[in-house]
């Protein structure tokens, strides 16, 4: 607080004390301005040391996971991540074991199996959709680069159960294949 003098002979005084005083309360200030900083830089470093979910890790491979153990020891897995305009999807592809020896003229029904998963990103219940590729939306023409990509088909919502999770997978290939190979 600057303290007014009261006659002329005081105001050399007066003005030494209110600097005096000004400079404490700032050098007080700027104390508490560098504890204030200190616990900001701790809190932006602990920011920056936190790890971000995965959607890949904590969504895709556990349906990867699912899908893995109930088509058994016949295929092999691959987790393939799209490039370009539908870069935020994945396909989790299966192929027979062997299949990569066969002419792709050859392939049978059930040789090679996908489920492509899109996230969706606003709904908290069903983060992760599956790309229904029985539908097609007619967005884009036939030969479009929307249309190649696989964005002419809806990402349905994912109902997080092994049973549901089986039965799309299912149906995004055209039924179960017959287990006489």
């Amino acid at each position: 607080m600057i303290t007014a003098a009261t006659n002329i002979e005081e105001c050399p005084s007066a003005y030494a004390q209110n600097l005096v005083n000004v400079t404490a309360k700032r050098e007080k200030n700027l104390a508490t301005i560098a504890n204030h900083e200190g616990h900001i830089n701790r809190l932006v470093d602990a920011n920056d040391k936190m790890r971000s979910p995965s959607w890949m890790d904590e969504l895709v491979k556990p349906v990867a996971a699912i899908l893995e153990k109930n088509l058994g020891a016949n295929y092999d897995m691959q987790i393939v991540p799209s490039f370009g305009t539908a870069s935020a999807s994945v396909t989790i592809l299966f192929t027979r074991r062997g299949i990569y020896k066969v002419d792709p003229a050859q392939l049978q029904p059930g040789d090679a199996l996908r489920m492509t998963l899109r996230p969706t990103l606003n709904d908290v219940v069903s983060p992760l959709g599956i790309v229904n590729y029985t539908r097609d939306l007619g967005l884009y023409e036939a030969g479009s680069v929307g249309a190649l990509t696989g964005l002419n088909h809806p990402t349905i919502p994912m109902i997080w159960t092994e049973e549901t999770i089986m039965a799309d997978f299912w149906e995004q290939n055209g039924g179960q294949p017959s287990t006489s190979n």
